[in-house]
């Protein structure tokens, strides 16, 4: 399968001002003039077709979110597999998660997500760590393992995972005395980090919940002469640590 660039030149275009890999550098013309591109677009084209691991992973993003352009999920996995196979971690995680995910609406195939994300893993890449925490975690393609579950979470963690779901998946594990010792403390401040480190993203939500579950089940109820207000006053202080809400 081979996707020509030319529909795609649009597109590639408008994503001239969105990440530094596709910048064209100035003096590229000077430093070749013989073989210099005529346009900044020919520049960022042959940036893509002779291998710039980058620049295929974000036009691969890009097909996949339908920005700028209708969303191609065949052409984001064959731009997705040209950028991890040059060694991306970014882009073998996200081959990883294809594998594990309806994210390219693929069959699901444990093995293969297991060999992308531990591709990424053994790079450093912190997101392909805890992908291979929640293959052991919900025993795709392998017994479930919670112990080596939270070991890969902790790994995550380690190597700076930047979406917050190690450190959540990892408190689901303490919370629950699944792989670990049951830990509510070591569980909170795991949801805590998750609320304040990554409150936008996608896992911020349920570390919310989680955190305030637990608060629920600790925190006594109204002491004498407390109103309802003073009560909810002080349960979010419990829970955030200071006072008033958080958003």
């Amino acid at each position: 399968m081979r996707y020509c660039l030319g529909k795609y030149l649009l597109l590639l275009g408008a994503l001239l001002t969105m990440h530094p890999a596709f910048a064209v550098l100035e003096g590229d013309a000077a430093a070749n003039k013989h073989n210099a591109p005529t346009t900044t677009l020919d520049a960022l084209r042959l940036r893509v077709e002779q291998g710039d691991a980058v620049a295929q992973y974000n036009l691969a993003s890009s097909c996949a979110a339908g920005k700028y352009a209708a969303k191609d999920l065949k052409a984001a996995l064959y731009w997705f597999e040209k950028s991890a196979s040059a060694g991306l971690p970014n882009a073998q995680t996200s081959m990883g998660w294809a594998y594990m995910s309806n994210y390219l609406e693929l069959a699901p195939d444990y093995k293969l997500a297991m060999e992308w994300n531990l591709k990424a893993a053994n790079q450093g890449f912190g997101e392909g760590s805890s992908n291979i925490g929640l293959l052991y975690e919900n025993g795709w393609g392998m017994p479930i393992n919670y112990e080596e579950a939270a070991r890969w979470y902790l790994k995550a963690i380690e190597q700076r995972a930047h979406s917050g779901q190690a450190e959540l998946r990892l408190g689901v594990l303490y919370e629950n005395g699944r792989g670990v010792r049951k830990n509510l403390e070591l569980a909170e401040y795991l949801y805590r980090t998750v609320v304040e480190k990554f409150g936008n993203g996608e896992f911020a939500d349920e570390a919310k919940t989680r955190l305030a579950l637990i608060q629920a089940n600790t925190i006594r109820g109204p002491v004498s002469g407390e109103t309802k207000a003073d009560y909810w006053r002080r349960m979010q202080e419990n829970l955030w640590g200071k006072k008033g809400n958080k958003s």
